[in-house]
């Protein structure tokens, strides 16, 4: 099977919260895994974090200071698990051939030094086989501009989106809103496809049949590891 499996916020347990560092080294670990994907967030004081949701105690992390977030337990009372910055998770990748998918989220006025700020970062792991990716138009031009070696994609609703039109390394959109013949084409032009939501064999199977002579170019994204 040569399509790609990307797990949402990584290899979770019981005992393992999403996006915990122990998430991201069950991923490294786990043989039919290809990769991860989380979400980055700028707290209010300038830390880089990730994180599943965009809210942390019922308000936004952008309003909210990383000092005092740092000792948010992911985990239960029995296993803590907290939050931790894009360094220390870029860390656990830097030996691994695994891929590391950034969604990037709309920061308002601070968009460019949020940029800036993950640029700058991962410009120190140019070892780590990274992709980035926004459904903010802004964050796209900025990480287009900058050049970057890592590959920059959209989140899309349809083929038929403003974004589509951005000269991108791939787009990103739910299974369920993925026309087939639109795809084909995308696929036949090299660009790279994550199906965003694939949580069950029926739905591989139907990529399979679907794009079986482009299977190298689509990255399945699911909530928990699908690959046999």
């Amino acid at each position: 099977m040569l399509l790609k499996f990307i797990v949402k916020d990584g290899v979770t347990s019981r005992n393992t919260p999403a996006s915990s560092k122990k998430a991201l080294e069950l991923t490294i670990h786990t043989l039919h895994v290809d990769g991860v994907e989380t979400n980055v967030y700028l707290t209010k004081d300038d830390c880089l974090i990730i994180y599943p949701e965009e809210r942390i105690y019922g308000i936004p992390i952008i309003e909210q200071n990383f000092t005092d977030l740092r000792g948010y337990n992911l985990g239960s009372r029995v296993k803590h698990h907290f939050l931790i910055p894009l360094q220390e998770a870029l860390d656990v990748f830097k030996n691994s051939k695994k891929e590391f998918v950034l969604q990037l989220s709309d920061h308002g006025n601070k968009n460019r030094q949020y940029v800036e700020k993950i640029i700058f970062l991962i410009s120190q792991y140019p070892e780590i086989n990274i992709y980035l990716k926004s459904d903010s138009e802004e964050i796209i031009t900025l990480l287009s501009n900058s050049k970057i070696q890592h590959q920059v994609g959209a989140i899309i609703d349809s083929f038929d989106s403003k974004l589509c039109h951005f000269p991108l390394d791939f787009y990103s959109l739910n299974i369920e809103n993925m026309d087939t013949n639109q795809a084909l084409e995308q696929l036949a032009n090299g660009k790279v496809l994550m199906t965003e939501q694939v949580n069950t064999v029926e739905q591989v199977r139907q990529l399979e049949q679907c794009f079986h002579d482009y299977l190298e170019q689509l990255h399945c994204v699911s909530s928990f590891p699908l690959k046999q």
